[in-house]
């Protein structure tokens, strides 16, 4: 998995794979059949991992707190040792996504964060610091496709300032602001 997210689909070569997974080739093979099989397996552990971490992450506290806190993550510099983007939107970009089956489970993976991000803001719109009557869906699209372009943003634009502008203008949009 961890050579996939750092290099994308195609910069993972057969060779790295046996290195990383301390493999022989022949039994790479035999275990996985291919190169895209093994990365639908990877990109499946990412996906359910990362699922489970945003839901505990988004339960954990007050919603809204959550929401900006989840968003301020994606503009800071990674973790040391983490590559600058999620598995998901660099397969996205075009490392992987031409594999079969690919595109089938990342629409299954935003689709599953679309609903947790609907019912955080739904949890905030019950305990009143977001405006109640709007859509949770459409915000919940709205957070996730902010989410995925601060992702981008935090490798390109070096302004933290801006950045956490924007992390406060997207969580005052499901707030209730304009």
């Amino acid at each position: 998995m961890r050579a996939f997210w750092e290099r994308g689909y195609e910069g993972a070569s057969i060779q790295i794979l046996v290195d990383r997974t301390g493999m022989h080739r022949a039994n790479l093979y035999s275990a996985f059949r291919s190169k895209a099989e093994l990365f639908l397996e990877a990109l499946d552990h990412y996906t359910a991992r990362r699922l489970k971490e945003v839901e505990g992450f988004l339960a954990a506290g007050p919603a809204l707190d959550q929401l900006h806190a989840m968003a301020t993550s994606q503009v800071e510099p990674p973790p040391e040792g983490h590559p600058p983007s999620c598995l998901v939107l660099r397969t996205t970009l075009g490392q992987g996504f031409e594999v079969p089956g690919v595109p089938e489970r990342v629409d299954a993976f935003l689709t599953s964060m679309r609903g947790i991000l609907a019912t955080t803001i739904e949890r905030a719109q019950a305990d009143g610091t977001a405006r109640a009557g709007r859509d949770p869906e459409l915000l919940a699209e709205v957070f996730l496709i902010g989410m995925q372009g601060m992702c981008g943003a935090r490798v390109c634009d070096r302004d933290e300032g801006r950045r956490a502008a924007i992390v406060d203008q997207l969580v005052s949009l499901i707030a209730g602001g304009n």
